[in-house]
């Protein structure tokens, strides 16, 4: 079996569905003689007969039936790959994307530069900031915000949860010992952004700031609390996808105590309805969401 000719298959596609040569033929814009010869090459090519040509009624031939529907992925993948090359075509203009600082040194950073060398006529405006600002006033098309369910007038998908951890460098570990209990953290130096202190631990209820370690470093920026972890200075409390790749390389080491703490909501990326249906900002909101998915596997 071969095939030739994908106007053949679409002959054969629509003649199936119409049952008459004279509206197929009318669709196709040719003669129904010259339908009937496709009909008939397909036919050859394929060696299976697909209408009973008996009556003036076409009747799909059983062999038919099958071959309708292989037909019919065959045509639909087609058509799917016309439609994401023409997209590809159209790629074009700006995006506008805001996300907190830690989200874009860690994630975001190089996912936007990933995507702008795949969509050469895309730009990119990229607004850090920890504030949640208004998509509408300020124009913005995408968000990745940290935190509770996000507003009913957003078009919203979870990235994940937002998991805490202990974490603290190996150089540190050679001068304390490993905590294994919260009552052992009273013995460390500890450092937490200010939004975390009121975090409860799951099974204890005890609170984050009730722990009487030393918090000698305060700060609201996420940064300089992995710096501070990372050079020795103490115990820190981070989100796992923000230093999971200093774990995996061993600057940093995972503290596991007898308690945990809640999660400090999910990890949202936003848009509003009506700017979701843009072909640009719909295909990043789907490459940022694949991204995420394949780093945090």
């Amino acid at each position: 079996m071969k095939i030739n000719n994908l106007d053949e298959l679409k002959a054969f596609v629509l003649l199936f569905q119409e049952k008459s040569y004279t509206k197929v033929a009318a669709k196709l814009k040719v003669s129904k003689a010259a339908l009937s010869n496709k009909i008939r090459v397909l036919e050859e090519n394929i060696q299976f007969s697909l209408f009973h040509r008996s009556t003036r009624i076409v009747t799909p031939t059983q062999e038919a039936e099958v071959f309708y529907s292989k037909a019919l992925q065959i045509l639909d993948l087609l058509k799917e790959l016309e439609l994401s090359y023409s997209a590809v075509k159209k790629m074009e203009g700006k995006i506008h994307i805001t996300c907190s600082n830690s989200i874009a040194v860690s994630f975001l950073g190089k996912v936007i530069t990933d995507f702008m060398q795949q969509f050469k006529d895309i730009q990119i405006q990229l607004t850090v900031t920890d504030s949640y600002l208004d998509l509408l006033e300020n124009n913005i098309d995408l968000a990745i915000r940290i935190g509770n369910l996000p507003s009913s007038s957003l078009f919203g998908k979870k990235m994940g949860t937002n998991r805490l951890i202990f974490a603290c460098s190996p150089n540190y570990l050679q001068t304390n010992t490993l905590p294994k209990t919260l009552s052992d953290l009273n013995e460390h130096k500890i450092a937490y952004l200010d939004i975390h202190e009121k975090i409860q631990f799951v099974k204890s209820k005890f609170k984050l700031n009730n722990l009487k370690c030393k918090r000698d470093l305060k700060t609201n920026y996420s940064n300089v609390i992995n710096e501070y972890g990372l050079n020795g200075g103490g115990i820190i409390v981070r989100s796992f996808w923000d230093v999971k790749e200093y774990i995996s390389q061993g600057k940093l080491i995972e503290i596991k105590l007898d308690d945990y703490l809640e999660d400090y909501g999910n990890i949202w990326l936003l848009t509003n309805n009506s700017r979701y249906e843009n072909l640009r900002i719909k295909t990043l909101f789907q490459f940022i969401l694949e991204k995420w998915k394949i780093n945090n596997s």
